[in-house]
């Protein structure tokens, strides 16, 4: 494709991107290598058409070396997704659908749990904030101590007797064949390696006490892609380790202390004062998953000294408790964290102001089973707040449903006075208020019968006389033009019943006629 045709229809690329696909499409794996390990061109990268190598129907001409070398690169390659559904299919060899076979039966992580994986990919490929480099035969590696401390008892030790910015590492079992695929491991909880590295991946898994990994690698000896979701449980359990560490005495679990082992030093760089408690956390995890988090802790940087030391910087978070704090914590280390009927609209307030969609999204899909009498107008008003229509719309369905029990409380006269005041203020017709819109709508909805519509009459009723008595507006809302006593119900015959009487009353007939 010209340069003239990838500006209309695509992205400009450089020379080195074009190179890395024409080695991609040529199946070139020392090109391909060179663009990756050399030029650190991204192996999940796209072309001018936004295609992945492994994306791009022209790949797979044939070159299953060079499928392999990418996907133990990183190139991604959900076997639920459809275009990963795609790339097996217009694979032209047996060999690449059996390279992409072997990558898809190890991959054993839950649906839910890729986006999260996703992240701690580019955690790992990014290293933003680095604070240490791990020299291993003359090759650097850049790290993060709060991250190698708390999986490795290993590198715990080490950063504990040694508190220099780079360490030469020169144990004989610390190699630059296998010290990469492992350090993604420690980052990931995914392993990639070629065949010949097997042994020596093995024995620094056990080195490192990495027991499961080195348990599955003994197993399974055709397994070179490792994607187990115990591996990634185990990842979490240690990652929780910094989240206890970053919670404040005063609201951590001692027990939690306990068995997460914190007596492992966590390297924090960053407090967030929250309601006087003091929140020790590490900026890496607040960078990746949260652009309020990350455009704020880079305009503090200009204005504060980075951590040195016992000094470590703080920023004071207002609008939010201790409590659901603790909860945002632990969403962006481990992607856990708990929806109660408490937190719920906190949390919502938290995730719009931090933007965390995920948040969101799971707090709003709950929210519904913790509406009550007691706090739908409360979460009515964050609704409004928050801009959240399908929220609004629960709690006016909720309402009108059990108008019988709302009126009773005084609380509901002052939040209908509230919604009034457009009326009484600007002028407003009554039935263009939006409140009243929705609930009216509500209250009539699916009234098809007559003791349907008998029982919203009812409710309207009620309405009405909130309206006109208690707060002395003089409106009325129409009701159902029903009767007073329910009609006798209409029989409808099929079409095979009015015939039969149609022939018994002619039979009847004829009879009387002889």
């Amino acid at each position: 494709m010209s340069d003239k045709q990838s500006a209309r229809y695509g992205r400009q690329m450089s020379r080195d991107l074009k190179d890395f696909f024409r080695s991609v499409r040529l199946g070139d794996v020392s090109s391909i290598r060179h663009s990756i390990e050399g030029q650190g061109i991204n192996v999940n990268t796209t072309d001018a058409w936004d295609n992945t190598p492994l994306k791009g129907n022209h790949f797979f001409d044939g070159h299953p070396g060079a499928v392999k070398y990418l996907l133990q690169k990183g190139a991604r390659y959900d076997t639920n997704s459809v275009d990963s559904q795609r790339c097996f299919l217009s694979s032209l060899t047996n060999d690449i659908r059996e390279v992409l076979k072997q990558y898809e039966c190890s991959l054993i992580v839950e649906s839910t749990d890729l986006k999260y994986v996703e992240y701690l990919q580019q955690l790992y490929e990014r290293q933003p904030g680095y604070d240490i480099e791990l020299e291993i035969q003359g090759q650097l590696y850049l790290a993060h101590r709060c991250i190698l401390s708390v999986r490795c008892r290993y590198f715990a030790d080490q950063f504990q007797n040694n508190t220099n910015d780079r360490i030469a590492l020169s144990h004989k079992l610390m190699c630059t064949d296998v010290f990469g695929p492992m350090l993604r491991f420690i980052y990931t909880g995914r392993l990639d390696i070629e065949k010949r590295q097997r042994e020596k991946a093995i024995a620094l898994a056990k080195f490192l006490q990495f027991n499961s990994l080195a348990e599955i690698l003994e197993k399974d000896k055709s397994l070179l892609m490792i994607r187990h979701q115990q591996l990634l449980k185990e990842l979490k359990k240690d990652f929780g380790c910094l989240v206890t560490a970053a919670v404040s005495p005063s609201t951590a679990d001692p027990a939690e202390n306990e068995a997460c082992g914190l007596d492992v030093k966590t390297y924090p760089d960053i407090v967030f004062d929250v309601q006087g408690h003091s929140f020790k956390c590490h900026k890496i995890f607040f960078y990746g998953r949260s652009e309020f988090f990350r455009e704020m802790l880079i305009d503090k940087e200009d204005e504060q000294p980075p951590a040195y030391g016992d000094y470590l910087p703080s920023i004071k978070l207002d609008d939010i408790t201790a409590d659901v704090f603790v909860q945002i914590i632990s969403f962006l280390y481990i992607e856990e964290y708990e929806v109660t009927k408490d937190t719920c609209i906190p949390l919502i307030r938290a995730s719009t102001q931090f933007v965390l969609p995920v948040i969101k999204k799971k707090c709003l899909e709950e929210i519904s089973k913790y509406i009550y009498p007691s706090n739908v107008l409360d979460i009515y008003q964050s609704s409004v707040e928050l801009d959240m229509p399908r929220l609004k719309n629960s709690c006016s369905k909720y309402m009108a449903d059990e108008l019988e029990q709302m009126i009773t409380f005084p609380e509901f006269e002052m939040f209908i006075r509230q919604q009034l005041s457009p009326l009484m203020n600007e002028g407003t017709a009554f039935d263009q208020i939006p409140f009243f819109m929705d609930f009216q709508y509500y209250l009539r909805h699916d009234c098809s019968t007559w003791d349907e519509q008998k029982a919203a009459n009812e409710k309207l009723q009620k309405l009405n006389y909130l309206l006109t008595h208690k707060i002395g507006l003089d409106v009325s809302i129409p009701l159902f033009q029903i009767s007073d006593t329910r009609p006798k119900p209409v029989i409808v015959l099929s079409k095979e019943e009015v015939r039969r009487r149609n022939m018994e009353k002619r039979n009847t007939n004829s009879c009387i006629i002889m």
